[in-house]
């Protein structure tokens, strides 16, 4: 084998690993952001949940750790809902 052809391969060997390693990077990735996804519907669950029990707005921001916006925005769909079933 020539100089040559040994680097070359060795460039193939690189890449190919380099792309390996940059797919399970990718893959962590996601894994993490859906996990925070998640994490982040299931406070907007609970809220809803309190929501619908009438504790006030600013335990649920408290306990859930949402944005008060956000809080509001969930209390509003509840009540379009609750309306819509009426």
């Amino acid at each position: 084998m020539s100089k040559k052809e040994y680097t070359i391969q060795d460039e193939i060997d690189r890449l190919y690993s380099k792309a390996r390693h940059d797919e399970a990077q990718a893959l962590r990735h996601a894994r993490l952001e859906a996990r925070q996804e998640g994490m982040i519907e299931e406070r907007r669950v609970i809220a809803k949940n309190f929501l619908m029990e009438g504790v006030p707005l600013e335990t649920i921001v408290k306990a859930t750790g949402l944005s008060r916006d956000e809080v509001e925005q969930l209390r509003d769909s509840c009540k379009n809902k609750r309306w819509n079933e009426a």
